[in-house]
């Protein structure tokens, strides 16, 4: 099965109960889709919040305000405050959430398999009356 991740993340994480063989197949590479691009995101991130605190470093007095003493403190104010390093934290925090939303696919689609193996979902006996039948079925597990 062929299918292409990262168009729209609503729909990767849907599960398809009545399809549950493809859905654990494509579901270690979605997760590893993810979980790649949470790592590019992290270092991108990682890669500006190290050239902007050594810019502050290097030339302070472009990036503090005049009288101002620079600590560590006021640099990790100024690095907080930028604009480029916010959006990448924010991309960095939605994939975090993705990820951790593909955990909980797993865990359901476990749950699903396991339900699916004790046949939860199979038909009622032919020759039973429905659900009364059913439900005495259930209650003698």
């Amino acid at each position: 099965m062929e299918k292409r991740f990262g168009e729209n993340f609503e729909d990767d994480v849907k599960i398809n109960k009545l399809n549950l063989d493809d859905e654990c197949e494509i579901q270690s590479e979605m997760y590893y889709y993810y979980a790649r691009l949470l790592g590019e995101k992290k270092t991108e991130r990682d890669q500006v919040r190290a050239k902007t605190e050594l810019a502050i470093r290097l030339n302070p007095e472009k990036h503090i305000a005049v009288g101002a003493k620079l600590t560590e403190g006021y640099i990790e104010a100024i690095i907080k405050g930028d604009d480029a390093l916010s959006a990448l934290d924010q991309e960095v925090r939605l994939l975090e959430a993705a990820v951790d939303a593909l955990e909980h696919r797993r865990s359901e689609l476990k749950n699903l398999v396991d339900l699916f193996l004790s046949k939860y979902y199979s038909a009622p006996d032919a020759t039973s009356d429905g659900s009364r039948d059913q439900r005495k079925k259930l209650n003698n597990r």
